[in-house]
């Protein structure tokens, strides 16, 4: 017999309330247990139930987790699990120092392979945030430490493909054609960063546009509509130089879906 199973059965049969209720819960895992479920296990309802969970919660030996029920986990397992949080990020920013974080579903289905409690995972976030360890920004989770880096061949790589796209203005190249003409081996990844961070923008499948080209854009709509009081297909051409539909529609459903413009019929009237 295992010597930890002696200690397992010494515990069970001769220990404190305070031991059965943390070794049930160092066996309960990442679920954890709710109060009536530890009452149902140690034998402790009512207020000795309660007593002894807000002493262990002061002492910091269990953690609750806020939900349902009011989920209790062990302090040991909760350190653990914010341990290999910031070991799965660590990892991450090593294998793909040019992006930026790892979206939160993923670094919850690495935590836990298999479907992992909702609270439990949102309070860890939480608390590593508070604790300076990470940071979120919207969907994406990072080591607080963590900054996009580039060195002297992906700056020039990320200077010729925004050149690219501001020298190319209405009627920017497709991604394949961009990446062709930079030739960089890190040309693919330069371009995702810079659709990350908001430098381009897809405005339809295939077709990006630069955060200059477009602001240009909104400005010349303003200014066009201020003046007339409306716009029309006809005078978007004019005012692009010609452009087709196939840069036209996206743009003018861009223009709408920023809240800009509203259309109203056959032509575009300022929102609001």
């Amino acid at each position: 017999t295992r010597p930890e199973m002696w200690e397992e059965m010494k515990v069970l049969d001769q220990g404190s309330n305070e031991e059965l209720i943390l070794y049930h819960l160092d066996h309960s895992g990442v679920r954890g247990l709710s109060s009536k479920e530890l009452g149902i296990r140690t034998g402790l309802y009512g207020k000795a139930l309660l007593r002894l969970l807000d002493k262990l919660l002061g002492t910091k030996k269990i953690v609750k987790v806020e939900g349902e029920e009011g989920r209790f986990i062990g302090s040991v397992l909760y350190d653990q699990l914010k341990e290999k949080a910031t070991e799965i990020l660590e990892e991450f920013h090593r294998a793909n120092p040019l992006v930026r974080g790892l979206s939160k579903e993923e670094l919850k289905s690495r935590l836990f392979p298999r479907q992992g409690p909702v609270k439990l995972y949102q309070r860890m976030l939480a608390d590593l945030v508070r604790q300076g360890a990470i940071v979120q920004e919207k969907d994406l989770v990072r080591l607080s430490g963590h900054e996009v880096s580039l060195d002297e061949d992906e700056a020039q790589e990320r200077a010729k493909i925004e050149g690219l796209f501001i020298e190319a203005g209405f009627r920017p190249p497709t991604r394949e054609e961009a990446l062709k003409k930079c030739g960089g081996k890190s040309a693919g990844k330069i371009f995702d960063l810079l659709v990350r961070e908001g430098e381009l923008t897809r405005v339809k499948e295939g077709i990006f546009f630069h955060k200059k080209t477009l602001e240009k854009l909104s400005a010349m709509v303003v200014e066009f509509i201020n003046k007339n009081g409306e716009l029309s297909v006809t005078d978007f051409r004019d005012l692009t130089g010609g452009l087709s539909r196939k840069y036209m529609i996206p743009l003018l459903e861009y223009l709408d879906n920023k809240r800009i413009t509203i259309r109203v019929g056959d032509v575009r009237r300022l929102r609001g």
